[in-house]
């Protein structure tokens, strides 16, 4: 990893009183298995100190913090595979979004049996942060979610480019999907000195090496270079999650085996299955680091 890792490595180390983190990865509509695992987190009541989330991450981690998973959970199945947030038809049209992001967060997410409990969300002990990418300087950053406004926040971090047209405009910059160059943003986790960090991803250790060529590296202009520096970014962080590093604990959460969702599938039944793939997962981790999980 980069010089910048090291450095957030010496630091957690002189850290001697713990401090928890749920690091909550992109994948778009893969986050259905995110999902189904915070599902059975929360049942277990289960608090972090600090909360960071990248793109589909972020969705997840409101809803983690509202204590609304049975809310997200209907989100992925019901609201985004109705024909209305992906639309295939519209990427061939100027101006128009593939995915569509006015949809889900200026309505699904104001709807009044779907709308966030900012309440709970600010009452919560947790630090909260999100993610999203600078384009014109090519940088990530990590906005607190607490200060922001919270569905410019949630646009931001998934507006993949070509996919969501619109721009999103953030104290006077454009910003993109925050899974660019942070797709497991647990930097955040070490620079704020976490030294029990628990990661959730939405891919099967099989597929760590596997740099898939989707429709997204044949765009034009810069996507395809962001995309190779994604992928090589996201296979570095997996390496780092299963070394070993004095003072600090990784816990990783992923499927066995790769889930049968893409980033873009709409299929409901398999979204649901996702879930419900996540919600198993997340209680037999539960139930066999039980001592791990709460010493």
């Amino acid at each position: 990893m980069n010089i910048l890792f090291d450095v957030y490595l010496e630091v957690v180390k002189i850290n001697n009183e713990k401090k928890t983190a749920l690091v909550l990865s992109s994948g778009a509509m893969m986050g259905s298995y995110q999902c189904g695992v915070l599902k059975a987190f929360r049942q277990h009541n289960l608090e972090f100190d600090v909360l960071i989330g990248s793109s589909a991450g972020a969705y997840n981690g409101i809803r983690y913090l509202s204590n609304q998973m049975d809310i997200c959970e209907r989100i992925y199945v019901d609201d985004l595979t109705n024909g209305r947030f992906f639309n295939k038809k519209n990427f061939l049209i100027p101006g128009k979004n593939f995915m569509d992001l006015n949809y889900l967060v200026d309505e699904v997410c104001r709807m009044e049996s779907r709308v966030i409990d900012m309440d709970k969300v600010m009452r919560s002990k947790s630090e909260f942060y999100i993610t999203a990418f600078e384009l014109d300087t090519m940088t990530t950053r990590f906005f607190d979610a607490k200060k922001y406004d919270i569905f410019l926040l949630l646009k931001a971090t998934a507006a993949i480019p070509y996919v969501y047209r619109d721009k999103v405009i953030i104290d006077g910059k454009r910003y993109i999907d925050g899974g660019m160059f942070e797709p497991i943003p647990i930097r955040k986790a070490l620079e704020l000195k976490c030294n029990k960090i628990f990661v959730v991803l939405n891919t099967a250790l099989s597929q760590t090496n596997k740099r898939k060529s989707g429709f997204l590296n044949k765009l034009p202009g810069r996507i395809p270079k962001i995309m190779a520096e994604h992928n090589r970014i996201k296979h570095e962080l997996n390496d780092f999650l299963y070394q070993k590093h004095e003072g600090i604990e990784i816990i990783v959460i992923r499927p066995k085996e790769p889930i049968p969702a893409t980033r873009f599938t709409s299929d409901r039944d398999i979204i649901q299955t996702c879930v419900d793939i996540g919600y198993k997962d997340g209680l037999d981790f539960i139930n066999t680091n039980r001592i791990n999980i709460y010493e």
